[in-house]
């Protein structure tokens, strides 16, 4: 796994200059929410069932810090999907789609994800490295916004933000089928089609985590919605 090895000799490197040099008070550890599949929550924090590489790299990363030893105060914290100013591919692009008027939802369907603003996630972090250690020491936390939200009422948020023309909703499959034109392009060269098999899947699929261990150590997220999204747009508008 000679891609990430930043996630795993990467790690141990870190551990061991954090022992050398004597002075390293605590530690967070990076990990990720590809440690195990989208469609279910783990039982508990070592129930793992990466599916990406990437996913496997992270696993193997948490591994290497729960056999460590590490006489450190360590944590380990795990990203759901980050978006805000300067983020990039997916959500960028699904600003972009929306702002376009061209995201299409499927009909009919609530989706619930956890999402994260990254000014929310920022503050989630920064509590991890300021409360007593024994709040953090050894524990998995998720970082996120408090509450799940609705990707449909996400849009339109976002639409009414920008000003853009309505959120349109067409049977799901007619998105099916886009997603296979999609698949095409892509086997064709295009890099980044609008959507695509891999993609709607991801749309459909409802992502979820348990944020309550977080909020009893972080407390609850500063930046609503709303204000996440206004935040947002107004980087893009003035980004480009």
């Amino acid at each position: 796994m000679e891609d990430y090895d930043a996630n795993t000799i990467g790690v141990k490197n870190m551990i061991a200059a954090a022992r050398t040099v004597g002075s390293v008070r605590r530690i967070l550890f990076a990990s990720s929410r590809y440690v195990h599949r989208t469609e279910v929550f783990p039982k508990h924090d070592e129930d793992y069932s990466p599916f990406t590489l990437y996913g496997q790299s992270k696993v193997d990363g948490e591994r290497i810090v729960r056999s460590s030893g590490l006489e450190i105060p360590w944590a380990i914290f795990r990203p759901t999907s980050i978006w805000g100013p300067w983020f990039g591919v997916p959500y960028r692009t699904f600003f972009d789609a929306v702002r376009r008027g061209v995201y299409v939802h499927p009909r009919g369907r609530r989706i619930l994800k956890s999402y994260g603003y990254i000014g929310n996630v920022v503050h989630q972090i920064a509590q991890f490295l300021s409360v007593d250690t024994s709040k953090i020491d050894k524990r998995t936390f998720y970082v996120s916004d408090d509450q799940n939200m609705d990707v449909l009422e996400f849009a339109q948020l976002i639409r009414r933000t920008f000003g853009a023309p309505p959120v349109r909703e067409v049977p799901l499959a007619v998105l099916q089928g886009l997603a296979i034109a999609g698949d095409v392009l892509k086997r064709m060269g295009v890099s980044n089609p609008p959507i695509t098999s891999f993609r709607l899947s991801n749309l459909l699929t409802p992502m979820g985590y348990d944020l309550s261990l977080t909020r009893q150590v972080a407390g609850p997220a500063p930046y609503t919605l709303r204000a996440g999204v206004q935040s947002t747009v107004e980087w893009i508008l003035s980004h480009g």
